[in-house]
């Protein structure tokens, strides 16, 4: 026999045996993830009510009401990879309610027993970085899909708070059933539904659309889902200005109105009864042509010499250029 037909039938075998093992293991019982059933237990704080996972799945925020009457309450911070608390974060008293930014950045948490505010803990540290005050004994707690406003159901009263995340501050009060506990926003995140534990009904609320940047987006689409005047408008209120407008839009961002005006003017006013919040004159030799853009408390407006800003959207002042 040549060397070459030798050769080629050592391959050959080679090649068949791999086929009968591939085969065979195949046919082997392959290990099926167990559904519905309990794979963890993890302690907690006393007496856990709610819970939220972070959009990347790496953590758990769970809120413990109990003890925390006389004291404050807790958020135990579990790692989903190994199921044990990796943080224990102090907030106010009885936490009950719990919501995670979509962009995982924070959490907030209700704070019944402290009976007026939400504790606002940053993910990146598990430290509690701002509270919001709210209305009475907050319950339900919902972000909105884009991470602008955060929905409390105060049950103590009639009524849900709106947090702005940019400042994190109230920037409106609704009026609905009596005791209202729980809040779910649309995935479009043009509505929110509370249930109204004392008056057995539900309060569907429409939530504003903010137009933070040029053409609404970052898509540039122009499009929002609120729903445009059916009647003649009505001026609701008019503002003057120390300098001139040209070629700029307004931007709409977290209940309030961001104009940029020649020779380096950017002023905001607020939305509903359009009262000056602040003004900001970075020099004449700057042009604001643009429409500002408004992000995360920051915002973003680039100047006809070549210069661009970034203020900050609470005070106004320059962060950097």
């Amino acid at each position: 026999m040549k060397h070459g037909t030798t050769k080629t039938l050592r391959v050959g075998c080679v090649l068949l045996l791999i086929f009968f093992l591939f085969c065979a293991f195949a046919l082997l019982p392959q290990p099926v993830r167990a559904t519905n059933t309990v794979t963890a237990t993890v302690p907690v704080g006393s007496e856990p009510i709610g819970v939220a996972v972070t959009p990347d799945g790496a953590y758990a925020y769970v809120t413990n009401y109990g003890g925390g009457y006389y004291g404050s309450g807790s958020v135990s911070v579990i790692s989903t990879a190994t199921n044990t608390v990796t943080a224990t974060v102090t907030v106010g008293s009885e936490p009950i309610g719990v919501a995670v930014t979509p962009n995982g950045a924070y959490a907030y948490v209700t704070n019944y027993g402290s009976g007026y505010y939400v504790s606002v803990i940053s993910t990146a540290t598990n430290t509690v970085t701002a509270t919001v005050t709210v209305g009475t004994y907050p319950v339900g707690v919902a972000v909105t899909p884009d991470g602008a406003y955060v929905y409390v159901t105060n049950e103590g009263g009639t009524t849900v708070s709106v947090i702005s995340t940019a400042t994190n501050t109230v920037t409106s009060t609704v009026t609905v059933g009596s005791n209202p506990k729980g809040v779910a926003v649309t995935p479009d995140g043009a509505y929110a539904y509370v249930t109204n534990y004392g008056s057995d009904s539900v309060s569907v609320i429409s939530v504003p659309t903010d137009w933070p940047t040029f053409q609404h987006d970052t898509a540039h689409t122009g499009y929002t889902s609120v729903e445009g005047p059916t009647t003649t408008p009505v001026q609701l209120w008019h503002a003057s200005l120390d300098a001139y407008i040209q070629d700029c839009s307004p931007s709409v961002a977290d209940g309030l109105v961001f104009m940029g005006c020649l020779y380096g003017h950017l002023y905001a006013f607020n939305a509903t009864d359009g009262s000056q919040k602040w003004a900001f004159y970075v020099g004449g030799q700057y042009d604001f042509r643009g429409t500002p853009a408004v992000a995360y408390g920051m915002i973003y407006e680039g100047s006809m010499n070549g210069t661009f800003f970034a203020f900050n959207e609470t005070t106004g002042t320059v962060v950097w250029t």
